[in-house]
C-alpha cells in the first residue's frame, strides 16, 4: 500500500489537498511560523522515491548517534578520571630509582677509561671504554683494512668517532712500545694492560707485523721466506718477541719450523721468489697456494680494468679472495707501480671512464669536463670536484695524469 501511495498520481493530488487543508487550519491556530514550516516540510518527504526516503532516514539516525556520543563523552571521561587513584608513593619511588641509575651511569662512565694501545686493543676492551657497536666495527675495520694507528689523531679518521669522544680518550692512548716507558713512570696504568700475555701465531701474521717487529731487512726477508715455506710449530708471547734481537728471533723460528709440504724439503735452501702482480699471467698466479684458474683469471681481469695495482691490499678486493686467503698471499706477491697504466680522460668518453672500478658515472662526467679544459690538472683541481671525496682521491690519484 505504501509503494502504491508514493507512486500513484491521483493519490499525490489527494496528499496535496490534505496538506493544503492542514496549512489553512494551522495558520488560524496559535502555532508560530517555525512549527508550521516544520510540519509542511514533511509534505515533500512523501513525494520522494522509496530509496531517497531510506537515505534521509539513515542520515537522520547517524546525526542522532553523533549528537548522543558528543554530549555523553564528557560524562564518561570525568567518571573514568574520578575512578583512578594515583599512588603517589609509587611515583616517588620511581623518580628516586631513576635518579640513582643516572648517577650510577655517570660514575661508571667516568671510571671506565683506562690506558690502551689502539693497534692492539680488543673488541671487549673497546666496549669497556664506551665504544658503541658501530664505533667498534668501524675502528676494527679501519685498523685491519686501512692501516695501523701511528698517532693518536688517527682515531679521528675512523667513522663514528667525533672530536668530543676523542677528547675523552686522548689522555689514555698509548702507542706501540712507548707503553713500556709509560708503565715505569705512571703507576696509575692498570696492571692488566701491561701484564696480559698476548701469544703470537707466526703462521697467521701479515707483512705489517714483520715490518713492525724486525728492523733488519735481510732477516725480515729470510723469516718471511721461512713462514711461507715452513710451518712454525710453536708460538711466542709478543713481549718476548720484542725483547729478542732479530738474529735470536730468526734462530728460534728456524729451530721450531718444519716443511709445510713434502716436496718443499728439496727447495728449502732456494731464495724466496715473489710474484709481481702487474706483470704476472694466469699461469704464474696459479702457482700461488689457494689460487686456481678461476681466481687467477679474476685477478688479471680486475688488474686490467684498474690499469694495474698500486698496493698489495688491492688483491683483497678481488671477488672470491677471503681475508684468510689474502693473509696467506700478501707475503708471496709484490707490486711494481712502473707497470701501471694511467687514464687519459680527455681522449675517452664518459662511458669509458665510468668503466673504471673506482669511478662512477657522475665522477666520470666531472673528470671529463675538467680534463677537457686542462689536459694536466693539478691534484687540488681534482680534489675540488664535488663528486670526489677524500677516500675516492686516495685511490684515484694513482690512475690520473696530473701536473706536479
Amino acid at each position: 500500500m505504501w509503494p502504491l501511495f508514493c507512486s500513484s498520481t491521483p493519490l499525490n493530488s489527494l496528499v496535496d489537498f490534505i496538506f493544503h487543508k492542514i496549512s489553512v487550519i494551522l495558520t488560524t491556530s496559535n502555532l508560530n511560523r517555525n512549527h508550521i514550516a516544520l510540519i509542511l516540510m514533511w509534505k515533500s518527504f512523501f513525494l520522494y522515491t522509496r530509496g531517497e526516503q531510506r537515505g534521509i532516514i539513515v542520515l537522520l539516525i547517524l546525526i542522532m548517534i553523533v549528537l548522543v556520543v558528543r554530549f555523553s563523552m564528557p560524562y564518561w571521561a570525568s567518571r573514568n578520571l574520578n575512578s583512578q587513584e594515583v599512588d603517589e608513593d609509587f611515583v616517588k619511588q620511581v623518580h628516586e630509582l631513576n635518579a640513582q641509575l643516572v648517577e650510577q651511569n655517570e660514575i661508571e662512565s667516568i671510571d671506565s677509561f683506562f690506558y690502551f694501545n689502539p693497534n692492539k686493543v680488543t673488541n671487549d676492551q673497546l666496549k669497556a671504554l664506551g665504544f658503541s657497536n658501530y664505533q667498534r666495527k668501524s675502528f676494527l675495520g679501519y685498523r685491519s683494512k686501512v692501516k695501523n694507528f701511528s698517532s693518536d689523531t688517527d682515531l679521528l679518521k675512523v667513522y663514528g668517532i667525533d672530536s668530543a669522544f676523542f677528547a675523552k680518550l686522548q689522555g689514555y692512548i698509548v702507542l706501540d712500545k712507548s707503553i713500556k716507558s709509560l708503565a715505569t713512570n705512571d703507576e696509575s696504568i692498570p696492571k692488566k694492560s701491561t701484564e696480559e700475555i698476548q701469544w703470537v701465531n707466526f703462521n697467521k701474521q701479515n707483512a705489517d707485523f714483520w715490518d713492525e717487529n724486525i728492523a733488519s731487512d735481510s732477516i725480515r726477508l729470510k723469516i718471511r721466506q721461512m713462514v711461507v715455506q715452513n710451518y712454525i710449530t710453536k708460538s711466542l708471547p709478543l713481549q718476548k718477541i720484542q725483547d729478542y734481537t732479530d738474529e735470536e728471533l730468526l734462530s728460534w723460528i728456524v729451530k721450531n719450523s718444519k716443511p709445510r709440504f713434502k716436496d718443499n724439503t728439496k727447495d728449502a735452501n732456494l731464495p724466496f721468489k715473489s710474484i709481481e702482480l702487474n706483470t704476472a699471467d694466469t699461469a704464474q698466479l696459479c702457482h700461488l697456494k689457494g689460487i686456481g684458474s678461476k681466481l687467477s683469471l679474476r685477478i688479471v681481469n680486475f688488474r686490467n680494468s684498474l690499469g694495474g695495482f698500486y698496493h698489495v691490499l688491492q688483491l683483497s678486493e678481488v671477488y672470491g679472495i677471503s681475508d684468510e686467503l689474502f693473509d696467506n698471499l700478501r707475503n708471496q706477491v709484490t707490486v711494481d707501480k712502473i707497470h701501471m697504466q694511467k687514464l687519459r680522460p680527455q681522449s675517452l668518453s664518459i662511458e669509458e671512464i665510468s668503466k673504471h672500478p673506482y669511478i662512477n658515472y657522475y665522477q666520470a662526467k666531472e673528470l671529463k669536463n675538467l680534463y677537457r679544459k686542462n689536459k694536466t690538472p693539478s691534484a687540488a683541481d681534482i680534489i675540488q670536484l664535488k663528486s670526489i671525496s677524500e677516500n675516492d682521491w686516495e685511490k684515484l690519484k694513482y690512475y690520473l695524469i696530473m701536473s706536479e
